[in-house]
């Protein structure tokens, strides 16, 4: 029965990122998710039913008893999407990947250790997974089998990032950065200003709380969303407009903004830098960006860009994907560990009920089949019968149970 598990899945590898939602879980009107899960599970005979949606794929989780032929991968998706219409069978088979039994068990591995990821070694696949189990168990779509897969996955993935270099190395251009600013040893008590409040400033805003920056200043064009930033650092907000009015100083200036136009000339950089220019740090993240030209001609500090950033992710991506082979090997190695619990486990399902039939029969025996001869015994002899008995009780249970425990050991081996 391991082969009633299953993956039916979409991803970067096939299709444009920006494709995808065409295949996520479409819901009408105030139908919640979880709803529609249900009825997709209902209608498709599905045991159990677990969805994970990322920005780079989509996965369907299943344990049932059918086959994944590509009738029912139709019907899967017209309940999905009925706006889809997958008719064309040749682009569908090449759009869909499918796995059916220990192929999807490594499937799952791979995904929620981010083997498979676009950005090799990143642990957000991982959580992501885990809150997928976590609604499917919520909402009732999962049971015991993919309980059993949620704890393999956590297993096999702490195996991973422990034995492997796969999660090493940054990646992401706000840690990048971070980490190229620590190299200056700047004081904790530096002033750090933010031209940007968007999602990148506001990453790079968490990395420089963690390592117990204090002062903190944040300029925007809207000044509600630099609030809402200088809140969560206990800083200062101001209109971007602002910036060569009140800022008369700076330890520590990032710069990350959608203007396509450069926002700090050489006339601001003298008012905004105060002096000794050559201490300062300015890191620049914009694309294009966003500190005029003249500015480098004119001042000296020590200055961090994305470009060089980039370069440095693509070099450290490089080195995750030289782990992807040990990962694999790991994940390869917890195949044969879940498949064994995974068949105990189905033993244990099989045989739930023997002990109290096996009990049954052993009260018929003594109160019906065998009662008038009972009678007859004086009560050694009936004790004796009834130790004998308590003894094969016992034995009727463990027999079976080691017999087929062994068997399993057997064929693993």
């Amino acid at each position: 029965m391991i082969d009633y598990f299953k993956v039916i899945t979409i991803t970067h590898h096939v299709i444009d990122v920006s494709e995808i939602d065409a295949y996520v879980v479409k819901t009408d009107g105030d139908v919640p998710i979880a709803q529609k899960l249900a009825d997709i599970k209902s209608a498709l005979h599905i045991e159990e039913l677990c969805y994970l949606s990322t920005c780079n794929r989509v996965s369907y989780m299943l344990y049932m008893e059918d086959e994944l032929d590509l009738e029912f991968i139709k019907r899967f998706f017209d309940h999905v999407n009925p706006q889809l219409h997958l008719l064309e069978e040749g682009h569908l088979t090449s759009l869909v990947s499918v796995y059916e039994g220990m192929e999807a068990i490594q499937n799952i591995f791979e995904v929620a250790c981010s083997v498979d990821s676009m950005v090799v070694g990143e642990r957000e696949i991982y959580r992501q997974f885990r809150d997928a189990i976590a609604f499917s168990k919520e909402h009732g779509l999962t049971g015991d089998n993919f309980r059993m897969i949620d704890r393999a996955t956590v297993e096999t993935a702490k195996k991973v990032y422990a034995t492997t270099r796969i999660g090493e190395k940054p990646l992401s251009i706000a840690a990048l950065a971070m980490d190229s600013l620590l190299e200056f040893q700047p004081e904790k008590s530096s002033k750090v200003v933010f031209l940007g409040a968007g999602e990148t400033n506001q990453l790079l805003a968490k990395f420089f709380k963690r390592h117990l920056f204090e002062r903190f200043v944040v300029f925007n064009r809207t000044l509600s969303r630099a609030q809402e930033m200088a809140e969560s650092l206990q800083g200062e907000a101001y209109e971007m407009s602002q910036l060569a009015e009140v800022l008369d100083d700076f330890d520590v200036l990032v710069v990350c903004t959608a203007s396509t136009q450069p926002i700090v000339d050489a006339q601001i950089f003298k008012k905004i830098a105060s002096k000794n220019t050559a201490q300062k740090i300015v890191i620049d993240l914009s694309v294009p960006c966003n500190i005029h030209k003249e500015v480098f001609e004119q001042f000296q500090f020590n200055f961090i860009n994305i470009d060089e950033l980039k370069v440095l992710a693509e070099k450290n991506l490089a080195f995750r994907k030289q782990e992807i082979s040990l990962a694999k090997e790991v994940i390869h190695q917890s195949l044969p560990t879940f498949r064994n619990i995974y068949q105990q486990r189905q033993l244990e399902r099989a045989l739930a009920d023997l002990p109290k039939e096996i009990k049954k029969v052993k009260q018929k025996a003594i109160e019906e089949v065998f009662s008038d001869r009972m009678a007859k015994l004086d009560e050694p002899a009936k004790q004796l019968v009834l130790d004998m008995m308590d003894y094969f009780e016992k034995k009727s249970i463990s027999i079976p149970m080691k017999t087929a425990k062994k068997a399993f050991e057997l064929d693993e081996h």
